[in-house]
C-alpha cells in the first residue's frame, strides 16, 4: 500500500510542498473551478490532534534502529463525512506511516464536512507527525526558545531560533504565526506580508502537526515515550 516517495533532497521536497499548497487550498474537486472554502471541516470526537495522540506511539523498531522523521499524510472528507484517498506524502519509516493511515481511517464518518458556497464538499487536508528521540529529560525545541525570546522582546533572536525550528518542523503554521508577529514588532511589513501568507497557506489544508519524542526503551522493549506540545 505505501510506497515511499523519493526526492532529490528534504528540502527540494520540502519546497514542492510548499509550493502546492495553495493548489491544495483552491483546486478541491468541484469541476475545473477553484474555490476557498468558508468553513473546515471539522472532527465530531473534539480536537484531532488530541485523538491522534492516543493512538500513536514511538514504534518499537525505529527506536531500536534510532530512526528519526517526519510522516505527512493527505486524506480527503467526503460531503458526507467519510474519507478516500489517504496517502502517504513522505516518510521514513513505514510502520510510523502505516500507523497514522489506520488512525485517520479510523475517523471515517465522523466529521462535518468542509463548505464551500454554502454547501458540504469534498477537501483534501494535510496531517503532518514528527518523530524524535531524545534521552533528555527536558525536550525543548528551537520554537520553545524562540517564544521565550518573544516574551522578552528579543525579535530578532526570535526570527532566527524560528527558522531554526522550521528545519525540524517545516509545516507548522504556528511557527511562522511567531515570526508574523516578529516582524511586525519590527515593523517590517514586507516579511510579515510574506510569512502570514504561508502561514495561511499551511493552516488552511493541516488538520494537525503532532509530536512524539521517545525516550528510551525498557528492559521489557516497551517503548517509553511521550507525546511533546508546543505550548
Amino acid at each position: 500500500m505505501i510506497n515511499q516517495v523519493q526526492g532529490n533532497s528534504k528540502h527540494l521536497f520540502l519546497a514542492l510542498i510548499l509550493m502546492l499548497l495553495p493548489v491544495l487550498i483552491q483546486s478541491q474537486n468541484r469541476g475545473e473551478k477553484q474555490y476557498y472554502y468558508e468553513k473546515k471541516a471539522e472532527f465530531k470526537g473534539g480536537a484531532f490532534d488530541k485523538y491522534l495522540y492516543t493512538q500513536l506511539t514511538y514504534p518499537l523498531e525505529d527506536l531500536k534502529r534510532k530512526r528519526q522523521g517526519i510522516v505527512l499524510v493527505s486524506f480527503k472528507i467526503k460531503s458526507d463525512g467519510s474519507l478516500d484517498s489517504i496517502i502517504p506524502l513522505e516518510f521514513k519509516s513505514k510502520a510510523a506511516a502505516a500507523d497514522l493511515i489506520t488512525a485517520i481511517q479510523n475517523t471515517s464518518g465522523f466529521w462535518r464536512p468542509t463548505i464551500i458556497q454554502g454547501n458540504p464538499e469534498a477537501y483534501t487536508y494535510l496531517v503532518a507527525c514528527y518523530y524524535r528521540i531524545n534521552n533528555k529529560p527536558k525536550v525543548e525545541t528551537e520554537f520553545l526558545k524562540a517564544k521565550k525570546d518573544f516574551s522578552e522582546k528579543k525579535y530578532e533572536k526570535t526570527i532566527k531560533k524560528c527558522k531554526k525550528a522550521l528545519k525540524d518542523f517545516p509545516y507548522d503554521p504556528d511557527i511562522y504565526l511567531l515570526m508574523v508577529r516578529a516582524y511586525k514588532a519590527l515593523d517590517d511589513g514586507e516579511n510579515v506580508d510574506i510569512y502570514f501568507k504561508k502561514y495561511n497557506d499551511l493552516n488552511k489544508v493541516f488538520m494537525a502537526n503532532l509530536y512524539i519524542t521517545a525516550l528510551g526503551i525498557t528492559r521489557t522493549e516497551r517503548v517509553v515515550s511521550r507525546r511533546v506540545r508546543k505550548f
